[in-house]
């Protein structure tokens, strides 16, 4: 296939979950980018594929502690996932939201220890 297609934004989301389950955060964050331009020119900005890869591109920046890239990212994954996903795993969900809410607490006191 020749992108951008679906397929190949599917291939670079499995290369996107290898690569991170190993820890290489930087390469896991290529292949999701991609595979989120890919499943954006495809699929559109609203479509649950292109969701979770922008969530799974912000979860990387948050462990890569790069804050105003994880929020660019998540909030638009959590609204269309939020609104469409109808068999949601709300516990997983809620892990995922709390571990950004921790992660802007933990921004905000970085920031007053900079500042003070």
């Amino acid at each position: 296939y020749k992108p951008p297609h679906t397929a190949v934004a599917d291939h670079l989301m499995a290369f996107g979950d290898a690569t991170n389950a190993i820890g290489l955060y930087n390469q896991a964050g290529f292949f999701y980018l991609l595979a989120l331009k890919n499943f954006e020119k495809t699929l559109g900005k609203d479509h649950l594929k292109t969701a979770y890869a922008s969530l799974y591109l912000a979860m990387v920046h948050r462990d890569l502690d790069e804050f105003d890239k994880a929020k660019f990212y998540f909030g638009p994954a959590f609204n269309t996932i939020r609104l469409k996903q109808t068999n949601l795993d709300e516990k997983w969900f809620s892990q995922i939201v709390d571990s950004f809410n921790l992660m802007m607490q933990r921004e905000r006191i970085e920031n007053q220890f900079m500042q003070g």
